[in-house]
């Protein structure tokens, strides 16, 4: 098995998923905040909405998030 690390900004990493948290109750920060910034408040948004809850074992997969280079966000 290969393995490689690599410092980039996780708005540039092309990977196939990105897993982001979201802890619980508490304002975006870390990872989350700087991919909302760069969706332009795209996971604050589904927040709002009720479409991603903080809550433990939660998920949502978004997909081709502007901004965003990874195909997926978990």
């Amino acid at each position: 098995m290969k393995f490689s690390l690599a410092t980039k900004l996780i708005t540039e990493d092309s990977a196939q998923c990105l897993i982001i948290p979201l802890l619980s109750g508490k304002q975006l920060s870390g990872a989350a905040l700087q991919a909302d910034k760069a969706s332009k408040g795209a996971i604050s948004a589904a927040i709002k909405a009720g479409d991603i809850s903080t809550n433990r074992g939660k998920t949502l997969l978004l997909r081709s998030l502007k901004g965003v280079a990874s195909e997926r966000v978990l």
